[in-house]
Protein backbone atom coordinates (compact mmCIF):
# COMPACT_ATOMS: atom_id res chain seq x y z
CA UNK A 1 0.00 0.00 0.00
CA UNK A 2 2.78 2.43 0.76
CA UNK A 3 3.88 3.05 -2.85
CA UNK A 4 0.24 3.49 -3.86
CA UNK A 5 -0.39 6.05 -1.12
CA UNK A 6 2.92 7.80 -1.74
CA UNK A 7 2.09 8.62 -5.36
CA UNK A 8 -1.47 9.55 -4.47
CA UNK A 9 -0.39 12.04 -1.80
CA UNK A 10 2.99 13.31 -3.00
CA UNK A 11 2.03 13.88 -6.63
CA UNK A 12 -1.56 15.00 -5.89
CA UNK A 13 -2.85 12.71 -8.57
CA UNK A 14 -5.98 10.64 -8.83
CA UNK A 15 -5.53 6.99 -7.98
CA UNK A 16 -8.13 4.63 -9.37
CA UNK A 17 -9.34 1.44 -7.74
CA UNK A 18 -7.93 -0.84 -10.44
CA UNK A 19 -4.41 0.14 -9.38
CA UNK A 20 -5.02 -1.81 -6.16
CA UNK A 21 -6.13 -5.01 -7.95
CA UNK A 22 -2.71 -6.78 -7.76
CA UNK A 23 -2.60 -6.54 -3.97
CA UNK A 24 -6.26 -7.50 -3.41
CA UNK A 25 -5.70 -11.28 -2.93
CA UNK A 26 -2.96 -10.61 -0.39
CA UNK A 27 -5.12 -8.08 1.46
CA UNK A 28 -7.95 -10.63 1.69
CA UNK A 29 -5.55 -13.26 3.02
CA UNK A 30 -4.15 -10.80 5.58
CA UNK A 31 -7.64 -9.85 6.79
CA UNK A 32 -8.65 -13.52 7.03
CA UNK A 33 -5.54 -14.38 9.00
CA UNK A 34 -6.08 -11.38 11.31
CA UNK A 35 -9.69 -12.46 11.93
CA UNK A 36 -8.44 -15.97 12.74
CA UNK A 37 -5.94 -14.58 15.23
CA UNK A 38 -8.62 -12.36 16.75
CA UNK A 39 -11.04 -15.26 17.21
CA UNK A 40 -8.32 -17.51 18.56
CA UNK A 41 -7.67 -21.25 18.41
CA UNK A 42 -10.41 -23.83 18.93
CA UNK A 43 -9.27 -24.53 22.50
CA UNK A 44 -9.28 -20.86 23.57
CA UNK A 45 -11.64 -19.50 26.21
CA UNK A 46 -15.24 -19.33 24.98
CA UNK A 47 -15.53 -15.64 25.93
CA UNK A 48 -12.46 -14.77 23.85
CA UNK A 49 -13.90 -16.63 20.87
CA UNK A 50 -17.28 -14.92 21.27
CA UNK A 51 -15.72 -11.45 21.48
CA UNK A 52 -13.32 -12.17 18.61
CA UNK A 53 -16.10 -13.53 16.40
CA UNK A 54 -18.29 -10.54 17.27
CA UNK A 55 -15.56 -8.06 16.37
CA UNK A 56 -14.73 -9.91 13.16
CA UNK A 57 -18.42 -10.06 12.23
CA UNK A 58 -18.89 -6.37 13.02
CA UNK A 59 -15.93 -5.48 10.80
CA UNK A 60 -17.36 -7.59 7.98
CA UNK A 61 -20.79 -6.00 8.39
CA UNK A 62 -19.36 -2.45 8.32
CA UNK A 63 -17.33 -3.38 5.22
CA UNK A 64 -20.42 -4.70 3.43
CA UNK A 65 -22.47 -1.62 4.36
CA UNK A 66 -19.68 0.65 3.11
CA UNK A 67 -19.52 -1.24 -0.18
CA UNK A 68 -23.30 -1.03 -0.54
CA UNK A 69 -23.18 2.73 0.12
CA UNK A 70 -20.38 3.38 -2.38
CA UNK A 71 -21.52 0.89 -5.05
CA UNK A 72 -23.30 3.47 -7.27
CA UNK A 73 -20.09 5.49 -7.50
CA UNK A 74 -17.83 2.46 -8.00
CA UNK A 75 -20.14 1.02 -10.67
CA UNK A 76 -20.46 4.41 -12.41
CA UNK A 77 -24.23 4.43 -12.10
CA UNK A 78 -26.11 7.63 -12.81
CA UNK A 79 -27.32 9.09 -9.53
CA UNK A 80 -28.55 12.56 -8.53
CA UNK A 81 -25.85 15.10 -7.70
CA UNK A 82 -26.90 15.33 -4.03
CA UNK A 83 -26.55 11.56 -3.61
CA UNK A 84 -23.16 11.63 -5.31
CA UNK A 85 -21.97 14.54 -3.16
CA UNK A 86 -22.98 12.70 0.05
CA UNK A 87 -20.78 9.78 -0.98
CA UNK A 88 -17.65 11.92 -1.41
CA UNK A 89 -15.77 11.60 1.86
CA UNK A 90 -13.40 14.51 1.36
CA UNK A 91 -14.09 17.85 -0.32
CA UNK A 92 -10.63 17.57 -1.88
CA UNK A 93 -11.90 14.69 -4.04
CA UNK A 94 -14.34 16.92 -5.90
Amino acid sequence: WLPWFYYAIADHRTMFLFYVAPMLPFMILALTLAAGLLIGPADAEPMRRIIGASLSGAFLLVTLINFWWLYPVIAAEIIPYDDWHRRMLLDRWI
